[in-house]
């Protein structure tokens, strides 16, 4: 082939495909576009209980340059739609609706001149609203912790603030009598933990908001060391015309304590009892030994001998 002759031959594909393509773009199409959503402007002192669609589906016909431009740019504007279009029913559940008819023109607006809407796939949008209420309730720490060797809990785990407000759905709220922080693991601990938590967004939480959003948790933690301490057993609840001799009248307390508060110890920290009416109830010839006052700040507590022999004499 000769070189002019393959010149024309190119030129007219060139021309022949341009032809094609421009047929193409001015050419009408039926398609679908899946348009993203926005909700403006829903009731202030109402929430929202049923998720509401994202999307919408609309039948549209419109030129090809446009559905070109749509695939190449992967995304669309969103259409926002006004809470002032919520209209109610009565005598069905949902009762709040909004039929997308009424959203024809904002669609075909924000389109553009170039596309006709021919129809959106949903009727209505449904909405399902509860009253919103706001309530004060403790805050629970969803965490797990562990001690390295000869290291324990030195005191009370602290949560600040200790109470929180929640907001959210009357009918999830009022039946709230705490919340748990979202969930996190502390292990091996041989120092003290300060650290903030929020709120678990799971399911339980749905709709709901907290104020503060987090809350710190502090867990104190020491260095522990065994200690023990022998104290007398005092006999409760024995008639005034009797006596309990018990054997022996003391026994020996033994915890774990931690070295910053080992110089607290003393024995009218602990009070060890028996219970005459053991004997009654129960027909025991040994009375167990409880332990009804210590201090907090001990743990792993242990008594010998855990039971005492007893003399009833009048």
């Amino acid at each position: 082939m000769k070189k002019s002759n393959l010149s024309v031959f190119l030129v007219c594909l060139l021309l022949s495909t341009l032809f094609w393509f421009l047929n193409a773009f001015t050419k009408n199409y039926d398609t679908l576009l899946i348009v993203p959503i926005k909700y403006v402007n829903l009731p202030k002192n109402k929430a929202v209980l049923n998720e509401l669609p994202k999307n919408i589906g609309i039948e549209v016909s419109t030129y090809g340059f446009y559905l070109l431009t749509h695939k190449i740019s992967q995304k669309q504007d969103t259409i926002e739609i006004s809470g002032e279009l919520i209209q109610e029913r009565t005598g069905a559940f949902p009762k709040h609706y909004i039929q997308t008819r009424s959203l024809l023109d904002k669609f075909t607006d924000q389109l553009g001149t170039g596309v006709k809407v021919k129809n959106i796939l949903t009727d209505s949008i449904y909405f399902d609203f509860d009253k919103i209420l706001t309530k004060k309730v403790p805050v629970k720490a969803n965490i797990r912790y562990s001690f390295e060797k000869q290291f324990l809990l030195d005191g009370g785990i602290s949560i600040k603030p200790p109470f929180v407000k929640v907001t959210g759905p009357a009918s999830m709220v009022d039946s709230m009598n705490s919340i748990n922080t979202e969930f996190a693991e502390f292990l091996s601990l041989k120092e003290n933990i300060n650290s903030e938590l929020g709120f678990s967004g799971g399911s339980e939480n749905k709709n709901i908001s907290v104020f503060p959003e987090k809350v710190n948790i502090k867990i104190p933690v020491g260095k522990f060391t065994e200690s023990s301490i022998t104290v007398p057993v005092e006999v409760l609840n024995i008639p005034k015309k009797l006596t309990l001799k018990i054997f022996p009248d003391k026994v020996t307390i033994t915890f774990f304590v931690s070295f910053s508060q080992y110089k607290k110890l003393s024995p009218d920290l602990f009070t060890a009892t028996v219970d005459y009416n053991e004997i009654i109830n129960e027909k025991k010839t040994k009375l167990k030994v409880k332990i009804s006052k210590f201090p907090d700040f001990i743990n792993s507590i242990k008594i010998f001998p855990e039971k005492v022999e007893f003399i009833v004499k009048k």
